[in-house]
């Protein structure tokens, strides 16, 4: 549901640009193997997986990352594209999450934290409704475990 240990984040906007019917992704190839680099080079065992800018997949780089055996992870929730109040997030993560979901929300860009007492009160209701918060490398492991 919420959080991995080491998180990678594609914000080059040229990930989802066309010129001439093709993908842009001389940069960001290089981009994803010097990160990749860097996180060996600090003893992490996994390389994480990426998260696309915005959410967009198109054609060239999810096919770049399955190649280069690169998981793509995306969230079916996000709140604060809807919603402004912690009270209206809240309840809207409360009707739409489903076991496996996982929630986007960006606390560093608020500076009057509400958006911390809207995870603050999302934690408090799930927890209370019996969801469990796992990592995403755990939420990985069981969905391959029921695909086996």
């Amino acid at each position: 549901m919420f959080g991995h240990p080491l998180k990678r984040n594609q914000n080059r906007i040229h990930l989802t640009t066309c010129r001439g019917g093709s993908l842009l992704l001389n940069e960001d190839k290089n981009e994803i193997e010097k990160t990749d680099e860097l996180i060996k080079s600090i003893g992490y065992p996994d390389i994480p997986p990426v998260r696309p800018p915005y959410g967009k997949k198109l054609i060239g780089f999810p096919l770049y990352l399955s190649k280069t055996n690169h998981d793509t992870i995306t969230w079916n929730l996000e709140p604060g594209s809807f919603y402004s109040t912690p009270d209206e997030k809240i309840n809207y993560v409360k009707e739409h999450i489903q076991s496996g979901s996982i929630i986007l929300m960006h606390p560093m860009y608020d500076n009057t934290d509400s958006e911390l007492q809207a995870i603050e009160g999302i934690l408090q209701s799930l927890t209370e409704d019996g969801y469990r918060f796992v990592t995403i490398k755990e939420l990985q492991d069981k969905s391959e475990n029921l695909h086996k």
